[in-house]
Formats: structure tokens, sequence, C-alpha cells
């Protein structure tokens, strides 16, 4: 009797840890091997070289990647908690949505379509990185197409918008080094690159501009801090209810309209070669320049000091 109890726990025990060592499949396996693509087991990896689609949900998980060189439509929830690397494309379709918990490189081109109203969103709480090749399309014309960013995103490429929206929240950090279409700010936006505002700026957090800001066809409303060491050109309306600090140059053109309503000031040249209306203030310091017509309303304040102020640094 001891020895067939023995021998039924030697049998539950082979049993047990037989199961525990069974291989689980996860989500991201059984999608990649029903799609007929390439899944290597060893670095839990799934390559993609045609076109394939998500209609359910999606997860990849920490130790998984996807490396796409074909073409991903998503019509369902992408959860990415491992490696998304594009060297094709990304479609977003309406309905879709990308939640990124850690690193998402795009080296080619992805793509946000919203219709009536069904969105396509990428809500980024990770990394999103759009390198010098790469190429995002927000387009929201017939619908809502939005990239929200309440983590870290890195744009070296274009990001285009069509009536979509680029939405940097309150714990987001925006890096350009490329070129944007316009934005809504809530962080922090550093600017190394290129922003053409062929829509619309809103700033209620900070932007660094150390490049070149191009106004349009649009407007920027800045509600926050907007430090200027660069060249903001102004060919629409510029609307500051906000502060502004000016270090480099901020031209007005003939077609451009700048509305103080809150604080410029200007250790730089501002040029004006049309119209800015000054209900708050503009005070000019230490070597500031001010050339062109004088703004309508409250004059320039001039000082021949350099006040100690808590100078914005720029960003590493």
């Amino acid at each position: 009797m001891k020895k067939l109890a023995l021998l039924i726990v030697i049998l539950a025990c082979v049993f047990v840890f037989g199961q525990k060592s069974a291989h689980a499949e996860s989500e991201l396996e059984i999608w990649c091997i029903a799609q007929g693509q390439t899944w290597d087991a060893a670095t839990s990896t799934c390559t993609v070289n045609g076109a394939v689609g998500v209609t359910g949900s999606l997860t990849v998980l920490s130790d998984e990647t996807i490396i796409n060189y074909g073409t991903i439509i998503n019509y369902g929830t992408i959860t990415n908690y491992g490696d998304v690397d594009n060297y094709g494309y990304i479609s977003v379709q309406p309905g879709g949505t990308i939640y990124n918990f850690s690193n998402i490189k795009n080296n080619k081109s992805i793509g946000l379509t919203g219709l009536d109203v069904n969105g396509a969103i990428i809500y980024n709480n990770g990394y999103l990185y759009n390198y010098a090749n790469g190429f995002i399309n927000i387009n929201g014309l017939d619908g809502i197409a939005v990239i929200y960013n309440d983590g870290y995103t890195y744009n070296d490429g274009t990001i285009s918008k069509s009536w979509g929206s680029f939405t940097n929240n309150l714990n987001g950090t925006f890096d350009n080094l490329g070129t944007i279409e316009g934005i809504r700010n809530f962080g922090i936006i550093n600017n190394f690159g290129i922003i053409d505002n062929d829509s619309s700026i809103e700033n209620n957090g900070i932007i660094y501009n150390l490049a070149t800001i191009n106004n349009n066809y649009f407007n920027i409303n800045n509600y926050g801090l907007l430090i200027n060491y660069g060249l903001l050109n102004n060919s629409n309306t510029l609307n500051n209810d906000g502060i502004i600090y000016n270090y480099n140059n901020i031209d007005n053109d003939l077609n451009g309209t700048i509305n103080n309503n809150s604080e410029i000031d200007n250790f730089g040249t501002i040029t004006n070669n049309n119209t800015i209306n000054n209900g708050g203030v503009i005070n000019n310091y230490c070597s500031g320049i001010f050339n062109g017509a004088s703004p309508i309303g409250n004059p320039i304040v001039y000082f021949d000091y350099c006040p100690y102020l808590p100078l914005i640094r720029k960003p590493n």
C-alpha cells in the first residue's frame, strides 16, 4: 500500500511539473503564426513581411518584439509593453487604437485615419521615436485622429496633420528635430527643427524654440510659456495670453498680427512689418532691438539695464 501511494505521488509530481514546463502561447505568437508571418521563439519576435490585420485585441508583452517590413492594418486594439520596430507601414483605421507603454520606433510610415465618430488614436505612455526617414500622417478630416503623448516623443522625421491633432499632455515631453504641422501642448516641447503651423498651435505648457517656428495659415495661441532662442516667423495671428521670452528673432511679417494681452520680454530682436496690438506689456531689455511700426495700444517699455531674471536655460 505504501508503494502504491508513493507511486501516485511520483506520477502526480511528474504531471504537475510537466504542466509547468509546457509552452504557453502568447497573443502575439498566436496572431503572428495565424497571419502566416515568422515567429522566432528564441527571441519572442514576430517578423512581418506581408500584409496583416488586427481586428480584435493584440498584446505585445515586455519581452516580445514586432519587426514590421510589411503592412499592419489595425482595426482593433494593440497594447504594447515590448518593442515595435517599423520599417514598413502601420495603419490605424477608424475605431483602431494603439496603447504604447514601451517603445515604438518608426523608420518609415505610420498613418491614422478618422472617419465620422470612429477615431484612430495612439496613446503614448512610453517612448515614440520617429526617425529621420519616418513619416507620421494624422488624418482626421472626416473624424477624430489623435496622438496623445503622456510619455516621450522624439521626432527627427515628419509629422503631418490633416485636421487631426498631436496633443502633448501634462506629463509629456516632445523633442522635435524634424518637421511637425501644428500641435496642442500641456507639457514640454523642445524644438530643434521646424514647426510649420498649418493648422493651429495651442500652448498651455512650455515651448522651447531653438530653431524655427513658422506660423503660416492659422493661429498660435499661447497661454503658457514660449521661450524663443531661434526664429519665430509670424505670417498669420499670434495671440499671447501667457509669457513670451525672446532671446533671438521674432519676425511679424506683412500678413502677420500679434495680439499681446499679457507679457512679452525682449532680449533679442522683434521686427514688426504689420500690426502688433499691445493690451499688455512689452518690455525691451538690455541690448534688445525693436524694428518697424510701433505697437497699437500700450507703448514699449525700454530698460537700459539687464535685470537679474531666472533666465530660461536651453534644454540639453
